[in-house]
């Protein structure tokens, strides 16, 4: 019996938020898909943003939105698209996971935070 290929069922973002010695406070972004196979492929780990300001200080609303700003392509205001859509569905493949372009873009997109224990009680 032959396995299915396996198919793209979430798209999102890691963000990994930590509190400088400074005060400031910085979050790695890393972009992800989950395919039907239960793995968790990684599309883009370059990204993040910095603040000056304390982690307690900062609204969700604000983490989040930071999050989809650094995720958003460098000609996002030319072309209006807010991911990069051909560069995930290349690192898809090279993962043995067949997708379109529209059939990305028609997924759930999500935003994970990891917050430091010492923020979080």
């Amino acid at each position: 019996m032959n396995a299915s290929p396996a198919t793209v069922v979430s798209l999102g973002a890691w963000g990994d938020l930590e509190e400088g010695s400074g005060g400031g406070t910085s979050c790695k972004v890393r972009e992800f898909a989950i395919p039907s196979d239960g793995r968790e492929v990684t599309l883009l780990d370059d990204r993040g943003w910095t603040t000056s300001a304390p982690l307690g200080g900062i609204s969700l609303t604000h983490v989040v939105r930071n999050v989809y700003t650094v995720v958003l392509p460098d000609d996002a205001e030319e072309t209006g698209e807010e991911h990069e859509w051909q560069r995930f569905e290349q690192r898809l493949s090279e993962a043995g996971v067949a997708v379109s372009l529209d059939e990305l873009r028609a997924l759930p997109y999500r935003v994970i935070l990891s917050v430091p224990a010492e923020v979080s009680d």
